[in-house]
C-alpha cells in the first residue's frame, strides 16, 4: 500500500541515523543567524517511565473473589498484581493510568476474606489465573472495591472502581466518579485523608483543615443487583453513593478513622479525628445511626482532650476490639479500650527508639532525614479461632525498616505485648506497608509466617517473609529509583548492540549507606535465574524444548561435540541423569549426533533433525504402540540447516548430497498406522546455504533460504514442487552472509521477516511479503540485531551477548515491531552481570497449552558449558529494571567523563556520632555529614555490591583525595559539592583533563555563606585506576552554585548572585590569571552552560539570561520577558531553541533571535505543564516499548523529575503540531479516552478547531493522552478509535471536523490524494511511530 510505504520510509530514515547526525542547521533549514522571527513549534511530552513510588499498597480482591491480588497505588496510576503464593512473587495483571490527575488518597471498601473460608493449598484458585470460561461462568462483582480521591487544578473527586474480565479475558474497570465539595482555600480542599467504615457503610474524606465530608454507601447486595445483569457488568448503573454530608472541624485534621461498632449496637457508626486546634490536640468523636439517611440524621459530635505524653501522634490504629483504638507517637503507644463515653487511654507504653543499642538502634543514619519515626501499620490475617475472644494483632514499621509486633487482648489487659521488635527489614519504609493474603490456611513452606509488602521513597521495597523468632527474609525486591536528583547520559558501550542510537541513563537515587546509589535506568522486561546446570561439555547450537504432558516435564535437547544431551526439567526439580523407560518417546531421541532442530508439533509428533538423520515419533504412549515411528538416515554430517514448523509438522532442510547442496521440504503425516514423510521435489542450490526457515500462517506456507552469497530466497510449496517466489540480495559495501532468519506473522497474507548477517547486522524489517504473490515488496532498514528464534508472540534475538524480545503488530502489516531488551536480574534486585548467552529459546505456542501456565514464562539459555533456566516476565508492559551501583552515601550529582568512560558521583555521607564529640559543624550535633566524590566504572559487573563491600564505605579520616572520596577538603565544616564539569585543555604537546568542582559552605555566626572552586587533573594511575591531582583551588564571592567550561583557557561559574569568568595560563604549571570578569545576575545562578561564545544562566528569580564575554566584561544579550524561578535549562545544539524548567513544574521553549536582532527578548514558543518539578534535562534517549524515533529534526530530550518519572520531550514542527493539537482537542472530549475529565474541558467550537494554537500553553501535546488512541492489539482497533473521535466531533462540534482532519493529516504525514481509509491508517502509523 503506497501510504504505508511512504510513512514507513519517512519514519525509518531517522531510525538508522545517529541522533547527532540529525541536529545540524543544514537539516533544520532554520538558521538562527538569518531568522529573527520564531518558528511555529510545539512540544509533545510522553511518560516513558512512571514514578516507582508506591504511595499505598493493599491486599484486596477487587478483581475476583478467588484472586488475592495486590493493589499498588502510585501518584497517577494503579497497578493490580497477582500474588503467586508458591514462588513468593508478584505478577502483572493490569495497569491503569488514564485518570488525568494525581491520586491524593486511597482506601479499600470491603472486608478481607476470612481465613477460615480459605481453601487448602492444593485447591486454592490463587495458584493460577482463571481461564476466560471460568471467569464468565463464575464471575460476580468482587467483594472489595478501591476508593480514590483524584486531584486536578479545577476540582477534587471521589472515584470508586473495581476490575473484571471481559469475554476476551482482558481486565477492564468499572468506575463511578463523584465530585467533592469545592473550596477556594487549598487547605480546605477535601482529599487529604480518607477512611472507610469497617462494615463498608460510610466513607469519610477530610481536608487539611476545617472540613470533612461523609458519604453513605449502598449495601453491597444492592450494588451487585444493579451492576451485574445476566452475568455482564453494566457500568452505567454503578452508583454506590446514596447521600453525603459536609461537616465543619475546628482545626487541622491530623488523623482520622472509624472504630469497630459494638455487638450490642451494630448500626452505630463511630468516627474518630485527632485535631490540632490553636496549638492544642483534641479528639473529635462523631456518632450516628447507619440506618438513617445522612441528610436527616443528627450527627453527634463531642470533643475531648489528649494526654500531653501523646502530643506527637503519628498513626491511628482502629482495633478489632469494639470501640478500641491505639495511638502511635514518636516514643509512646497509647491504648484506649473503650471510646463509647470518653476516649480515655488506660495504658501508655514506651516505644524505645533511636539511641538504644542492639536491634532498636537506627539501621542507617542516611535512611531517614532525622530520628526514624513509625510510618505504617498492618493487620495480618489470622484464623477465626485466634480472634474468637476479640484478640487483635498488628505490625508497626519504622521508616528505617524496624518491624514491631503488637498483640492486643480483649480480656484483662488491653495489650499483651508492645515491646517485641522483630528485626530490621533494612529498607526505607515511609509509604507502603501491608500484609498479603495467602488465601490458604496452611503456609506453603510448612510453617506459620506472614508476607509483608513494603515500599518507601529512598530505597527499594520488597516482599518479605516474617516468621516468629527468625529474621525477615527478602523474597522479591520491588524496584525504586527515587529520589531522582540528577542523571547523566552516557553513550552505549560495547555490550550495547545499538550504541550509535542509544544512550545509557545513570541517575542519583536512594539515601543512606546501604541504599544510596547511581542507578542505571534500563527499560525492557525482566528475567531472573531459576537454576544453572554445568553440562560438563562445550555447548553449541540452540536449546530445543520438547514438552511431555504425561509428567508435566520439559526435555531440553542441547548439542555437544559428542552428540545430543537430554536434560529433563520439571517445576521445582532438575536432573541430568534421566533414565527413560523403553516405551517412552525420549528413548527414540538420537543422542550420538548433534541436533540441528527439534520440536513437538501441534499434531503431537516429536521430530528431531540431526546432522545425519530425521526421526519422528508420536508422543502418546498409546499411539506410539499403534503408530510406527519415522526414521530416515542421510549421509554422515550431510544436513547443514533445518527448520520445523510445529503448526503443520512441516520440515525444511538443506543437505549436501553427491557434492551438491539441495533444498528439501516435506510434511510428516500419519498414514496407515505409521508416520511417513510427504516429500516435495528437491531444489538444487547454486550457492552454499547458511540458514532456512519454514513458516505456516493460516493455510499459507513460506520457505526462506539464506545463502552465503548474501541472498535471501523465497519459495512456496505448490502441488508437489517448490515454487520460486523471489530473491533479496544485500547491497552493502562489505560482503554480508545471512546466518539466521526469523518470520513473524502479521496477518494471513503478510510476514515481518528479519534476516541476520555474519557481521551482526540485520536488514529488518523486511516488510510486506505477500504470500501467494510473486511480487515481493521489500523494504529494509539498518538495525544491528542478530540470531533469532521464534517465540509464541515474537522472537528472542541475541546480539553481542545481549538479548531482546521482538513482537510484531497483528491485524495489519503497518506499524513498527516492538523490540524490548531483556534484562537478567535476581529476585532480590541486585544488578547481576548480564550472562553472555549464545542462544535462547522458549516453548512454542502450541506446546505451552500442554503444561502448566508457569512453563510458558520459562526461558532456556546456553553459555559455553552451562544451561541456564530463567523466568521471563514477558507479560504486560515494559518497565524499568534498574541496576544499582551503590556508593555508600547520598548521591545528588553525577557526571559522565567522556574521556575516561567513567562516572563520577558527588555524595554526602552521614555518620551518627557521640553527642559529646566536638564537631565544627552547625545543625544536628548527633550527625556528621561529609561530602565526597566517587568514581565508578559503569561496566564493572561488581560495581556497587554494597552487601559485600560495606567496609569500603567507611568515612575516611585525614586521607588525601583519592579515586573514591573527596575527604581532604569536604570535611566537617559542612562544605557541600554543588556542581561538577569536565574540562579538556591541550597546549602544545601537553594535555590536561580537569574535573571542576564547585562547593558551598553554610553560614556561621557573624559570617556569610562561602564557596570554592577546585581544579583536579584526572589521569590513569599505574594500577589502571583514575587518580586525582589537585592543581588549584580558590574562594568564590559566596556559595558557588554551578560551573562550566567556556573555552580552552577559561571557565565560567556562578557565585552568589554574580556570573564570573576565570582565565588561566598553561605551561609547565597551571597559572590563574587576574583578568577575572563578572556581572550581576539579580538572583542566584543555578545552572550555567556555554554554546559558542554565548553563556546561558538559569537564575532563581530572573529566569533564563544569555550573556557574551568580552575583554572587559559581560554583555547581556537576551532575557526571558517573564520572571520565573528557573531550575535548569538545555540548549539544543544546532538550533536556536532552549528548553528551560522552573519550580512550577513547567518546561518552556525559548527561541533565541540572532545576535544582530534589535530585540533582546527570548521568544517563548511553547510551554508544557508536568506533574512535578523537573530535576534534570539532558539530550538523551531511553528506549521504551517500541523503538522510539524522532519525528522532527530536533535532537531527542529526556527529562527527569524527583519522583523518578522520566519524560520524552519531542519538539513538534508546525504541521505535526497542528494535527496533534487537533486530535488532542477531540480526545479530551472523549469519554472512552478521558473517562474522568472529559466533561471538565471547555466546549469546542468550529473556530477553536480551525485556529492553529497561538498561546504557548496550547502548543503542548500530552502524548500520554494520545497514546490511549492506540489501545488494543490490532491496527484496526486504532483506526476505529480515530473514526469514533471524528464522529463525536461532527456531532458535538461541527460537521466539518472530518474535512479539517483530512486536510491537516494529509500535510502532516505527506500523504495527500489518498482515500480516507488510507489516510486514517497513515495517521495511526504516524502515532505508533511517535508514541
Amino acid at each position: 500500500m503506497a501510504t504505508e510505504s511512504r510513512v514507513r520510509d519517512l519514519m525509518q530514515i531517522r531510525h538508522i541515523v545517529s541522533p547527532d547526525q540529525v541536529t545540524g542547521v543544514e537539516r533544520l533549514n532554520i538558521n538562527s543567524e538569518r531568522d529573527s522571527q520564531s518558528p511555529t513549534l510545539g512540544v509533545l511530552t510522553r511518560t516513558l517511565v512512571y514514578t516507582p513510588i508506591i504511595k499505598w499498597a493493599f491486599a484486596a480482591r477487587i478483581r475476583h473473589a478467588d484472586q488475592s491480588d495486590v493493589v499498588l497505588v502510585r501518584e497517577n496510576a494503579v497497578e493490580i498484581r497477582r500474588y503467586i503464593v508458591d514462588d513468593f512473587r508478584l505478577e502483572d495483571v493490569a495497569f491503569k493510568a488514564d485518570f488525568g490527575s494525581s491520586i491524593r488518597a486511597a482506601q479499600i471498601i470491603g472486608a478481607p476474606k476470612p481465613l477460615s473460608d480459605a481453601k487448602s493449598r492444593d485447591e486454592t484458585a490463587n495458584s493460577r489465573e482463571p481461564s476466560a470460561e471460568e471467569i464468565l461462568v463464575n464471575f460476580k462483582v468482587p467483594p472489595q472495591m478501591l476508593a480514590l480521591v483524584l486531584q486536578t487544578e479545577a476540582e477534587q473527586s471521589l472515584l470508586v472502581l473495581f476490575a473484571f474480565h471481559d469475554t476476551a479475558n482482558e481486565v477492564q474497570f468499572a468506575s463511578f466518579r463523584h465530585s467533592l465539595y469545592p473550596s477556594n482555600e487549598a487547605s480546605g480542599q477535601l482529599g487529604e485523608r480518607i477512611a472507610v467504615d469497617p462494615e463498608s457503610r460510610v466513607i469519610a474524606i477530610s481536608a487539611q483543615e476545617g472540613r470533612m465530608a461523609i458519604y453513605q454507601l449502598k449495601p453491597r447486595d444492592d450494588i451487585v443487583s444493579e451492576v451485574q445483569v445476566d452475568g455482564r457488568i453494566i457500568e452505567e448503573q454503578f452508583h454506590p453513593i446514596l447521600s453525603d454530608k459536609l461537616l465543619k472541624v475546628d482545626g487541622f485534621i491530623l488523623l482520622m478513622d472509624f472504630l469497630q461498632p459494638p455487638a450490642s449496637d451494630p448500626s452505630l457508626i463511630t468516627l474518630l479525628l485527632v485535631v490540632s486546634t490553636r496549638g492544642q490536640l483534641k479528639q473529635y468523636v462523631y456518632r450516628w445511626d447507619s440506618a438513617s439517611d445522612l441528610h436527616e440524621v443528627n450527627v453527634d459530635m463531642k470533643v475531648y482532650g489528649l494526654k500531653q505524653e501523646l502530643a506527637s501522634p503519628l498513626l491511628l490504629i482502629p482495633l478489632k476490639i469494639p470501640l478500641a483504638f491505639a495511638l502511635v507517637c514518636e516514643h509512646k503507644l497509647g491504648v484506649c479500650g473503650d471510646a463509647s463515653e470518653y476516649p480515655h487511654f488506660e495504658q501508655v507504653y514506651d516505644l524505645f527508639n533511636v539511641g538504644e543499642q542492639g536491634d532498636e538502634a537506627a539501621d542507617d543514619p542516611g535512611n531517614s532525614l532525622g530520628v526514624p519515626l513509625y510510618t505504617g501499620w498492618a493487620r495480618p490475617l489470622r484464623h477465626v479461632a485466634f480472634n474468637k475472644d476479640g484478640n487483635d494483632t498488628v505490625y508497626l514499621c519504622r521508616e528505617d525498616g524496624l518491624v514491631r509486633f503488637v498483640e492486643f487482648q480483649n480480656k484483662g489487659s488491653i495489650m499483651k505485648d508492645a515491646n517485641t521488635p522483630l528485626g530490621h527489614l533494612r529498607v526505607n519504609v515511609n509509604a507502603a506497608f501491608t500484609v498479603l493474603d495467602h488465601d490458604v490456611d496452611v503456609f506453603p513452606r510448612g510453617s506459620a509466617a506472614d508476607v509483608l509488602l513494603v515500599g518507601g521513597h529512598m530505597s527499594n521495597g520488597g516482599l518479605f517473609t516474617l516468621k516468629a523468632h527468625q529474621d525477615a527474609i527478602l523474597q522479591q525486591s520491588i524496584p525504586n529509583w527515587t529520589p531522582t536528583l540528577d542523571f547523566a547520559a552516557a553513550s552505549g558501550s560495547a555490550s550495547y548492540a545499538d550504541s550509535s542510537v542509544q544512550t545509557r541513563t545513570f541517575a542519583c537515587t536512594g539515601r543512606g549507606r546501604r541504599h544510596g546509589s547511581i542507578c542505571e535506568i534500563r527499560h525492557g522486561i525482566s528475567a531472573y535465574e531459576l537454576v544453572s546446570i554445568d553440562m560438563g561439555e562445550f555447548l553449541y547450537g540452540k536449546p530445543w524444548l520438547l514438552p511431555d504432558d504425561s509428567n508435566d516435564t520439559i526435555h531440553v535437547l542441547t548439542s555437544t561435540p559428542d552428540g545430543t544431551s537430554v536434560t529433563p526439567f520439571a517445576k521445582g526439580s532438575i536432573s541430568t541423569n534421566f533414565d527413560a523407560k523403553p516405551e517412552h518417546w525420549t528413548s527414540f531421541v538420537e543422542r550420538d549426533h548433534s541436533t540441528i532442530c527439534a520440536t513437538r508439533t501441534l499434531q503431537g509428533i516429536y521430530i528431531q533433525l540431526t546432522d545425519s538423520s530425521l526421526r519422528a515419533i508420536h508422543g502418546s504412549i498409546q499411539d506410539a504402540d499403534s503408530c510406527k515411528p519415522l526414521l530416515e538416515n542421510f549421509e554422515e554430517n550431510s544436513i547443514t540447516c533445518a527448520s520445523i514448523d510445529g503448526n503443520s509438522s512441516s520440515i525444511l532442510l538443506t543437505a549436501r548430497i553427491a557434492e551438491e547442496y539441495r533444498l528439501l521440504y516435506g510434511r510428516v503425516v500419519r498414514q496407515r498406522g505409521c508416520l511417513t514423510l510427504q516429500r516435495f521435489e528437491a531444489v538444487s542450490l547454486e550457492d552454499e546455504p547458511s540458514c532456512v526457515h519454514v513458516q505456516y500462517t493460516e493455510g499459507s506456507t513460506v520457505l526462506l533460504l539464506g545463502t552465503r552469497a548474501g541472498e535471501l530466497l523465497l519459495y512456496e510449496p505448490f502441488e508437489s514442487t517448490l515454487k520460486y517466489v523471489g530473491c533479496y540480495r544485500f547491497e552493502t559495501e562489505e560482503e554480508d552472509i545471512c546466518e539466521s532468519v526469523v518470520a513473524l506473522p502479521k496477518d494471513p497474507q503478510r510476514l515481518s521477516v528479519l534476516e541476520f548477517t555474519r557481521e551482526n547486522r540485520a536488514f529488518g524489517l523486511l516488510a510486506a511479503f505477500k504470500l501467494g504473490n510473486t511480487a515481493v515488496d521489500v523494504k529494509h532498514s539498518y538495525s544491528p540485531y542478530s540470531a533469532a528464534k521464534n517465540l509464541p508472540d515474537g522472537a528472542i534475538i541475541i546480539c553481542d551477548e545481549s538479548i531482546y524480545h521482538l513482537t510484531s503488530p497483528v491485524g495489519h502489516s503497518i506499524g513498527p515491531d516492538s523490540l524490548r531488551r531483556i534484562w537478567f536480574t535476581d529476585t532480590q534486585g541486585i544488578g547481576i552481570c548480564q550472562p553472555a548467552l549464545k542462544a535462547a529459546g522458549q516453548l512454542e505456542p502450541w506446546n505451552q497449552r500442554l503444561l502448566e501456565e508457569a512453563y510458558s514464562e520459562l526461558c532456556f539459555g546456553l553459555l559455553e558449558r552451562e544451561l541456564k533456566i530463567f523466568h521471563l516476565n514477558s507479560i504486560g508492559h515494559s518497565r524499568v529494571i534498574p541496576r544499582h551501583i551503590y556508593v555508600g552515601g547520598n548521591p545528588y550529582r553525577v557526571l559522565y567523563l567522556k574521556q575516561f568512560k567513567k562516572l563520577v558521583a558527588a555524595l554526602t555521607i552521614n555518620k551518627v556520632i557521640d553527642a559529646t564529640t566536638q564537631v565544627d559543624q552547625p545543625r544536628d550535633p548527633a550527625r556528621l555529614s561529609f561530602s565526597a566524590l566517587r568514581f565508578l566504572d559503569p561496566d564493572d559487573p561488581e560495581a556497587g555490591d554494597v552487601q559485600a563491600k560495606e567496609e569500603a564505605f567507611e568515612v575516611p579520616q585525614n586521607l588525601p583525595p583519592d579515586r573514591r572520596f573527596f575527604a581532604a577538603t569536604m570535611d566537617s565544616s559542612g562544605e557541600r559539592i554543588t556542581d561538577m564539569a569536565e574540562w579538556s585543555v591541550a597546549v602544545a604537546e601537553k594535555r590536561w583533563q580537569f574535573l571542576l568542582v564547585s562547593t558551598s559552605k553554610p553560614s556561621r555566626a557573624g559570617s556569610s555563606p562561602k564557596g570554592r572552586i577546585y581544579m583536579y587533573n584526572i589521569s590513569i594511575g599505574g594500577n589502571g585506576e583514575l587518580a586525582l591531582d589537585l592543581k588549584l583551588d580558590f574562594n568564590g564571592n559566596g556559595p558557588v552554585y554551578c560551573v562550566a567550561e567556556y573555552d580552552k583557557s577559561s571557565f565560567v561559574y556562578c557565585s552568589g548572585q554574580s556570573l564570573f569568568r576565570q582565565s588561566f595560563e598553561f605551561s609547565d604549571q597551571v597559572k590563574r590569571l587576574d583578568n577575572n570578569i563578572s556581572t550581576e545576575l539579580g538572583s542566584n545562578g543555578r545552572n550555567v552552560s556555554v554554546r559558542g561564545s554565548l553563556i546561558y544562566v538559569s537564575t532563581s528569580a530572573h529566569s533564563l539570561r544569555v550573556f557574551k564575554a568580552g575583554p572587559r566584561g559581560f554583555a547581556n544579550f537576551f532575557n526571558d520577558s517573564i520572571s520565573r524561578n528557573s531550575l535548569n535549562h538545555l540548549v539544543l545544539s544546532g538550533t536556536s531553541l532552549i528548553l528551560a524548567a522552573d519550580s512550577g513544574a513547567n518546561i518552556a521553549g525559548f527561541w533565541q533571535p540572532p545576535e544582530s536582532a534589535e530585540s533582546d527578548e527570548l521568544q517563548t514558543v511553547f510551554e508544557a505543564k508536568l506533574a512535578s518539578k523537573v530535576s534534570c534535562l539532558r539530550k538523551a534517549t531511553l528506549r521504551a516499548g517500541n523503538d522510539l524515533r524522532s519525528t522532527s529534526h530536533f535532537p531527542p530530550v529526556l527529562a527527569s523529575t524527583i519522583d523518578g518519572t522520566f519524560y520524552r520531550i519531542e519538539i513538534l514542527e508546525d504541521k505535526a503540531m497542528e494535527l496533534l493539537c487537533f486530535l488532542q482537542k477531540l480526545a479530551q472530549r472523549s469519554k472512552t479516552l478521558c473517562p474522568y475529565t472529559q466533561d471538565r474541558v471547555p466546549v469546542l467550537t468550529q473556530a477553536g478547531m480551525l485556529t492553529a494554537p497561538r498561546n504557548p500553553r496550547e502548543r503542548h501535546v500530552d502524548g500520554d493522552l494520545l497514546a490511549h488512541i492506540l489501545r488494543g492489539h490490532q491496527v484496526s482497533d486504532h483506526v476505529a478509535m480515530l473514526q469514533d473521535l471524528l464522529r463525536m466531533g461532527e456531532e458535538d462540534v461541527d460537521p466539518q471536523v472530518s474535512e479539517i482532519f483530512e486536510r491537516l493529516a494529509a500535510v502532516a504525514v505527506e500523504d495527500a490524494g489518498v482515500s480516507t481509509e488510507d489516510l486514517l491508517r497513515s495517521v495511526v502509523e504516524y502515532l505508533r511511530m511517535l508514541l
